[in-house]
């Protein structure tokens, strides 16, 4: 560029920078990793933004009414398509990516796919075009050529566009090969094949076992003990590599954001004499080269846009800078602890060289690539390249672990580890979440039926409902993540099938024994439980790692016969998992009601969701099973996407906002909210807990109609006397197996015997006519009228209390 170009460049920038500090009216933007993004929205959210009224979708197979061969011929048809397309495509993909310059190519690549410019109308719930898993395609093909092997052609942008199309359309046909292993199998295993497909498809496309912030804490929380060990071994702890992936995703935005302020304003120019302008000023373009290049921009064909992007790829050579960071660089953030030599072997271990992946099988690329333990590639010595900062956030764990298995003592001690920081963790989480419950670890008891010792793990007890949790630290396979059909079987055997039978022992006992029985624990601690009371007892199974199927719809499961029908259906959650059910159920009432609930669905329901998907439908209407016109339940149900009402939230706290949008409830009206939350202050009633699950088994629409019903019965009674024949309201909560009734009662003078006995006959008629199991009296005093009651009565033919 001249000096006056210059001049008029650093002219140019001092403009913006001063316009851009004063207009503080203006909407500010900036870019940020797709993993870690700003998030603004307006101080008051809509109403139902933070959790809308959610419809269900019922689903039918796409090959639902045809015979087995005609099944097979399709399945064949798809899968050997999909070869054939595959290898092709494989094939163009390699030839289009070596004719590149590695760098330019994925740093081109990263840029337009990770980042994405951030306002207050940004919806981060939306699906990217190109996901991390094709960027990381592109990352391990790279690896497999030496730097001799490439290419110098200019990455413009239908180049870049087209190997992005490419490998995300080879990915597809990864996935969709392996149809044709299909078509012959029989029925009894069709199933066993289809969950293993499911695992699969996750392990190549999904990223991520939890949000950010609960992934950083389990990852950290689990390291904590080996942190020094491991540090005075490698100079560098997992602690330390969190500041080394939070520096990278930093620079990596900054300096992303800084090509967009330098280059992205000049190129929104309206109109091609000023994009002209603002090339000339930016190239080493001498000053007579000003009229040509508008020549050629107005030779183009296409768009204005068009144009813009031909402008903004002569600058793609600039963007590998953006992803590359020399020795220097990282010794700013570990500091002088770490000699420089130490640092230089950690990053040598995390890094592969252009041309490391040559033996590896292509195929190999596309499903689980050792590119996820090692992120970076090394340029020279003390330079190194990190296209996927996301790769650290995504893999963290895997990349520790790697760093561990030359050493044999602190391996064994961390799988040790595993196991007591995933007991000590549930144990916490659920003595915090449940206050006041019988909370008891490690409970041990004599089967009389076969005389053997059992234990459990952590028991949860809140009055007629027990929660039965067994915990699972066994590492799930990388074999088992690729789809090993071996491998994958024993996880399910040791990961779902074994602690649902383990748990299904004490739910048995809990639910089928009477009287006072006394319980031992590990710790030689003994507790008593009296049997009478407990009604029903959940199973749930809590892992550690993330589990690669779609879904763990326990029927689903039966079906394909890879968990035990001996055993009652368990609910199957990571500890990530559990922790947001936990933290979005605010109180103890709906953890319970919940967990009630999601047992029941298990049991009735075939569905495809996950437990993100299945908490915001129970936010929505209490996780109700629907059912068709004629009261039958409809056994087929997606759900897949609803989660996004979680991902606002959850990704506005990760960066911090000031402004969080609200985090997702359950529904429930203002009047039903206060019930429940005046229930469960009676820590003297013996059924609190009865009490809140059948009134949040309705619905909020039901909620709002009984509310506005029983005002007329309140309004009945107060000018006509409790004889008016309106004195009483009765629904029903039919879409559970709980087969709760909730009555409302209003009364006008009576005495407290007067009162609770047409409150019985109120509830035996619930029994009666509504067929219902439990019934809660609500009682309204006209005269007094309590907020939000006057009296409460629990029924069910055998207790009757009231409050």
């Amino acid at each position: 560029m001249s000096q006056k170009g210059e001049r008029r460049y650093e002219k140019k920038l001092k403009r913006q920078r001063k316009e851009r500090k004063s207009a503080t009216s203006k909407e500010k933007h900036s870019h940020r990793q797709a993993s870690t993004p700003q998030f603004k929205h307006d101080s008051e959210p809509p109403p139902g933004y933070s959790t809308p009224l959610i419809k269900h979708f019922a689903f039918e197979h796409p090959l639902l009414g045809l015979t087995a061969e005609q099944r097979s011929v399709i399945a064949n048809s798809i899968g050997e398509s999909a070869e054939s397309d595959f290898q092709k495509g494989l094939c163009e993909l390699i030839d289009a990516v070596k004719q590149h310059d590695p760098f330019e190519l994925l740093a081109t690549s990263a840029f337009y796919t990770q980042f994405k410019g951030v306002g207050s109308d940004t919806d981060f719930t939306e699906e990217v075009a190109y996901p991390q898993a094709i960027v990381e395609v592109l990352q391990s093909i790279c690896l497999k050529y030496t730097a001799a092997d490439y290419g110098i052609i200019p990455m413009l942008h239908p180049y870049l566009f087209r190997i992005l199309d490419l490998s995300k359309q080879c990915s597809k046909d990864f996935g969709l090969k392996r149809f044709s292993s299909l078509a012959d199998v029989t029925p009894e295993k069709r199933g066993v094949e289809i969950v293993i497909e499911a695992a699969r498809s996750h392990t190549q496309l999904m990223r991520n076992w939890g949000y950010p912030q609960h992934m950083r804490k389990i990852s950290l929380e689990l390291f904590e003990p080996l942190e020094e060990d491991i540090q005075v071994r490698l100079g560098v702890g997992p602690r330390s590599l969190c500041s080394l992936t939070d520096f990278l995703m930093k620079s990596c935005c900054d300096r992303a954001f800084q090509f967009t302020t330098t280059l992205g304003d000049a190129f929104r120019a309206r109109n091609l004499r000023k994009m002209a302008r603002a090339f000339f000023e930016r190239s080493d373009s001498s000053d007579k080269d000003e009229e040509g290049i508008y020549d050629i921009l107005k030779s183009r064909p296409g768009t204005l846009e068009d144009k813009r992007r031909f402008c903004l790829s002569y600058f793609h050579h600039i963007l590998p800078s953006v992803f590359t960071f020399t020795l220097a660089n990282f010794a700013e953030v570990f500091g002088e602890g770490v000699p420089t030599t130490q640092l230089q072997s950690v990053l040598d271990v995390l890094s592969f060289h252009l041309g490391d992946l040559s033996n590896e099988n292509p195929e190999h690329l596309f499903m689980h690539s050792k590119i996820r333990s090692r992120p970076m590639i090394a340029i020279n010595e003390g330079t190194y390249f990190v296209p996927i900062p996301g790769l650290f956030n995504s893999f963290f764990i895997e990349i520790v672990e790697s760093w561990l298995k030359p050493f044999p003592e602190l391996k064994d001690r961390y799988h040790r580890r595993r196991a007591s920081y995933l007991e000590s963790s549930l144990e916490s989480l659920l003595v915090g979440s449940f206050p006041g419950a019988l909370v008891q670890t490690g409970t041990t008891w004599i089967d009389e039926s076969n005389g053997k010792e059992y234990e459990n793990d952590c028991l949860v007890v809140c009055g007629p409902i027990a929660i039965v949790f067994e915990a699972k630290s066994e590492r799930v396979d990388d074999v088992a993540k690729r789809g090993g059909v071996k491998t994958l079987k024993d996880h399910y055997e040791t990961l779902v099938s074994e602690p649902a039978e383990q748990a299904t022992r004490l739910a048995k006992l809990l639910e089928e024994g009477t009287g006072i029985r006394m319980f031992r624990t590990r710790s030689g601690h003994e507790f008593e439980l009296d049997l009478s009371v407990i009604r029903r007892a959940v199973c749930v199974s809590v892992t550690l790692d993330w589990f690669p199927a779609a879904t763990l719809c326990w029927k689903q499961l039966v079906k394909s016969g890879l968990v035990s029908t001996t055993a009652r259906p368990a609910i199957n959650m990571t500890l990530a998992d559990l922790m947001i059910v936990l933290e979005v159920l605010e109180s103890p009432a709906k953890r319970i009601h919940y967990f009630w609930r999601r047992t029941e669905w298990e049991s009735a329901m075939e569905y495809l969701g996950d437990e993100h998907d299945l908490l915001v439908y129970y936010l929505s209407g209490g996780l109700m099973i629907p059912r068709n016109e004629d009261g039958v339940p409809i056994d087929g149900l997606s759900l897949y996407g609803i989660s996004d009402e979680l991902h606002r939230y959850y990704m506005a706290e990760w960066v911090g906002h000031e402004n969080l949008p609200s985090r997702p409830r359950r529904i429930l009206s203002q009047w039903w909210s206060l019930i429940i939350q005046k229930i469960e202050l009676l820590v003297d009633q013996p059924h609190m807990w009865d009490i809140a699950c059948v009134l949040l088994d309705l619905d909020h629409g039901r909620q709002c109609d009984f509310e506005k019903q029983f005002e007329e019965v309140v309004k009945a009674v107060r000018l006509y006397g409790n004889d008016c024949g309106k004195n009483g309201l009765i629904t029903f909560a039919n879409h559970t197996e709980s087969a709760g009734a909730v009555v409302g009662f209003a009364y006008k003078s009576l005495s407290t015997q007067e009162r609770n006995g047409r409150a019985s006959e109120l509830a035996s008629q619930a029994l009666r006519d509504a067929k219902a199991q439990r019934v809660v009296v609500i009682g309204r005093d006209v005269e007094r009228l309590g907020n939000p009651y006057d009296f409460v009565v629990y029924y069910d033919g055998t207790f009757e209390s009231s409050k």
